[in-house]
């Protein structure tokens, strides 16, 4: 299977949760966004190897490298 890098924003609540959680188990690489950073961090702690997290607040730019493989990590 060839995995999708994907950006959800809204992604700790409705139907950006749905999607995290629908490709998250497609073990696709995902990058979250959202406002309530305590449960971005739970997302973050129940996927380990499928997300990367940043915030409405800050780094977007870097998150779009991390997907893309130009950079290690956030």
């Amino acid at each position: 299977m060839n995995k999708k890098h994907i950006i959800i924003i809204g992604a700790t609540s409705g139907i950006g949760r749905a999607l995290f959680e629908k490709y998250a188990a497609e073990g696709n690489r995902i990058g979250i966004v959202g406002r309530r950073t305590h449960l971005l961090d739970e997302l973050r702690q129940e996927h380990p190897d499928t997300t990367v997290v940043a915030t409405a607040h800050n780094a977007l730019s870097p998150l779009f490298a991390y997907l893309t493989g130009k950079q290690d990590s956030i």
